[in-house]
Parts: C-alpha cells; structure tokens; sequence
C-alpha cells in the first residue's frame, strides 16, 4: 500500500514538471494602444502610447529575447467603431494595424518571426457586448437592433446605426456616442505568444493581403428573454367592429405561476340609423379566467395556447325597417379555446384568437310594425312597434368567437 502511494506522488510530480514547459510555451504578453479619432497613425505621444509600447517591447525582450523567431507569432488586432459604410471602416483598421505592427517592427529588430494583423473592421460585436453589460434603460431595444444584421452596401451606412439614430428621437445615439464609441474608435491590441508554428484560422476569412486578415466579428445572436412579469393587456375584438361594435377587454396575468388570467370584456353598440328604421342597441359585460397550458417557463406571461371558462349578460334590441323588432335579456355560459401571441421589439403586442361554446338562455319580447298589419286595419301606428308576444330561447353552440389585437403594459 505504502509502495503504492509513493508511486502515485512520483507519478504526480512527473505530470506537473512536464506541464511547466507548456505553460511557458502558452504565456500571453498583451498590449493595448489608443488612435486618435479617424487617424490610422500612433501618436506615441496620445493617451501614454509611448509609454506603453516601451513596457510591451522591454517585457518582451526581457521574457522571450532568449527564443528563436520562430517560435514568436506577434498578432496585432485593429478596427474602427460601428459608424459609417463597413468599407470605410475596413479600410481604416487594416491601416491602423499596419502602423502598430511597422512600430513594433522596428523596436522588435527581428525578434519575432510571425506576425499577422486581424483586421475587425466595424466593432459591432465589441459594442454588443458593451451594452449586454450595461444597465441602461435602453438597453433591450439596442441589443434587439444589435443582435439583427441586415444585408447592406459597404459603401453605406449599416441599417443598424440608421435604426438607432430613431430610437427615443436620437437620445440613445447621443448616449451611445458619448459613453460607449469613443473607446471602439480609437482602440488596437497587439498580443505576442510563444508557439512553434505560426496561428491558423479555421473561421472563413478575406486575406486582404500578406500577413493582413479580414476578419469581422461575428454578428451576435440576441434571444429576447422570456418575460414570466405579471402583465395587464388590453384588447379589442376587431370582429365585432365589423358589425360597428365598439368593445374594450382587459386582461390580467394571476399568481406568479404564468398559468392563470383573468379577463373582463364589454361591448356596446347603441346605434340607430335611417330615420330610427334600424336599431343596433347592444350591451354586453363579461368575465373569463383562463389557464395557460404548456411549459410557462418557455412562454411570455399570457401568451400561448389557453382554455377557459366565462359568463356574460347582457340586454339586446333590435329592429329592422320598422317592420320587427326583439328585445330581451340573456345570459351566456360557455368554455373557451384559443391562442395568443405575444409579439414587437419588447412583446409589447399580442393577437389573440379563440372559439368558445356555450350556452345561452334568453328572455324575449317580440314586436311587429304597421307596415305588417292586415290590410284595412283601423290603427296605424307608422313610428312605432307594437308589442305580439314573450317567450324564452334556448341557445347552445358556438356562443363567441374572437380576433383580437392588443397591448401589453
């Protein structure tokens, strides 16, 4: 046992001594230098780029003068900030990087056998993942247009900086100008590494040419979070418009489950027209609550497939040419089954369908106009219908059927 756990340490002591030497052949010596705002050249005398450039290279000579040149790959990495057409841009980091690199040269004097520039072009990745850290109130919107790369001419303005131009009348760009592009503009690193062969790159890149890469960051995916938040929408049902119906609903999520709603509903046509010949006078209140189905984590809060339960009342009269006329009370029982879908840069809108079956119980009163009476009846009575007869109508069936457009506060 005793021989056993000598082994073991021996063993031990053997693997980390053979991982120094590639820990050594792995150290990374970074350095970061500022440019001046759409200059390509280094000011060594802007933002202690001097200073910087003689710590990197005294580093350097005092960590890795002892290699053979080979084993050195120097790779220097240069862009410009999201403004602009992408060409311009372009243009602009492959010159900064070859200003870095022609300093580094001459203060390296052949030490470093490998050197390549990787040219980012538009930082819209660097930006994308400044505001993902930041904690500003815009910050959905932004990463909504940033998370979105629209096909665009290099020689114009990319569709995402037009967009953000628009949002809050210009505020955010301001914003975004003053805090967060002045670093993308003016910023270039250069990393040196100990390796036996020069870097190679497996993403598809553009050489522009020798030494000099094309390599533009990735547009980066932006997935809108769910929203589990309790939410209140209100809706209309553009359906009952088509019968120049006004109605209003309003929905509010329950609990902190996702799964239930609650929903009240009112509608009221109260229109007479040619001459009081028609009438349309409708009201309507009701009350639903609905259960939200499926895995709430995957879904908004009220948004999905959903059944429910309702009761509505409601008074109706109805006339036609002054020749007939209903009136009456009514009640309404049903179950419902829809789906509603949240959508907008926040989700902020939602379309609802669904079908309900029911059953409603109605107590009317049926009236006839003069124009109906037998010919030669003594009394005419032109404005007005006259009462024939009360009873109860028993409806069961498809009670209520919605499309809805709505917003969600």
């Amino acid at each position: 046992m005793r021989q056993n756990k000598t082994l073991i340490v021996i063993m031990l002591f053997t693997v980390i001594a053979a991982c120094l030497p590639l820990s050594a052949i792995g150290q990374t010596d970074t350095l970061y230098v500022q440019y001046r705002v759409g200059q390509s050249e280094i000011d060594l005398n802007y933002a202690d780029n001097g200073q910087k450039i003689d710590a990197f290279v005294n580093h350097v000579l005092r960590h890795h003068g002892h290699r053979n040149p080979d084993e050195l790959q120097l790779t220097i990495y240069a862009g410009a900030s999201p403004e602009g057409p992408a060409e311009l841009n372009r243009r602009l980091g492959e010159q900064r990087g070859l200003s870095l690199r022609r300093e580094l040269e001459k203060r390296l004097d052949g030490l470093v056998g490998h050197y390549s520039i990787i040219n980012q072009g538009a930082r819209w990745g660097a930006l994308f993942e400044a505001i993902e850290r930041s904690q500003e109130p815009w910050r959905y919107e932004v990463l909504l247009i940033l998370g979105k790369r629209p096909e665009t001419n290099d020689w114009q303005s990319d569709k995402r900086e037009q967009l953000l131009h628009k949002l809050d009348n210009g505020k955010v760009w301001r914003e975004l100008n003053s805090r967060y592009l002045p670093i993308l503009r003016s910023s270039g690193s250069a990393i040196i590494a100990s390796v036996k062969e020069p870097v190679r790159y497996t993403r598809d890149t553009i050489v522009v040419r020798d030494t000099i890469i094309y390599l533009p960051e990735p547009c980066p995916q932006f997935e809108p979070p769910i929203s589990l938040d309790p939410a209140l929408a209100i809706k209309t049902n553009l359906l009952l418009w088509g019968v120049i119906a006004p109605n209003i609903q309003i929905e509010r999520s329950l609990g902190n489950t996702n799964h239930w709603s609650i929903e009240g509903e009112v509608f009221c046509p109260w229109w007479t027209w040619s001459h009081n010949a028609h009438a349309e006078q409708f009201l309507n209140v009701g009350i639903e609550l609905r259960y939200w189905l499926g895995n709430r984590e995957k879904h908004h809060t009220i948004d999905g497939w959903h059944i429910g339960g309702g009761l509505a009342a409601g008074y109706y009269d109805f006339e036609w040419k002054r020749s007939e006329g209903w009136q009456g009370e009514y009640l309404n029982i049903y179950c419902n089954i829809g789906y509603q879908h949240r959508f907008g840069r926040r989700n902020q809108w939602l379309v609802d369908g669904g079908l309900a079956l029911g059953y409603i119980p109605t107590k009317y009163r049926h009236y006839l106009g003069s124009s109906t009476f037998p010919e030669g009846y003594e009394e005419k009575y032109d404005d007005h219908l006259m009462w024939q007869d009360t009873g109860w109508k028993h409806i069961i069936g498809a009670t209520h059927v919605n499309f809805t457009l709505g917003y969600v506060f």
